[in-house]
């Protein structure tokens, strides 16, 4: 239990880390500014990258990312509080498992949480799922904070 703690602290900082980071803040502005135009325009922004033939699939990793920042942006503040205030909780990796397979079949979201999320947010989510559909690897190689 103490190396879970460990990890867990470690992995804490990490994310505390990238979420305060200039680089982090200004991506989320843009972000931000991104999906306040319409959402076909964000969406042709977007596609040219996302058919990139780059061996590391860049495009779509820099995509995610500024949808997941785009998505986190209206709760930034508690985001940071909930990482400075909260205590050790471990989950099971097979727990973390069902909930990205239940996140990329469209089923993790309950009534209740399609309630929080206003319409921009659920059309940033819907474009993720869709564009990870074939490619759910690409979660594993944005920040460790975006897979919460």
């Amino acid at each position: 239990m103490v190396d879970e703690f460990l990890l867990w602290k470690r992995w804490r900082a990490k994310c505390l880390s990238y979420l305060l980071d200039e680089r982090t803040i200004r991506i989320m502005s843009g972000a931000h500014l991104i999906f306040s135009a319409p959402k076909g325009q964000w969406i042709r922004v977007f596609e040219p990258l996302k058919s990139c033939t780059e061996p590391y699939q860049s495009g779509l990793v820099e995509i995610m990312e500024l949808c997941l920042l785009g998505v986190m942006s209206r709760r930034w503040n508690q985001l940071i509080e909930g990482f400075t205030l909260h205590t050790f909780c471990f989950i099971p990796i097979s727990k973390q498992y069902a909930d990205l397979h239940q996140l990329l079949q469209g089923t993790s979201q309950g009534e209740r949480e399609d309630r929080l999320l206003d319409l921009e947010e659920r059309d940033i989510i819907e474009y993720a799922r869709q564009s990870l559909q074939c490619k759910p690897y690409i979660l594993w190689l944005l920040p460790p904070v975006m897979n919460l």
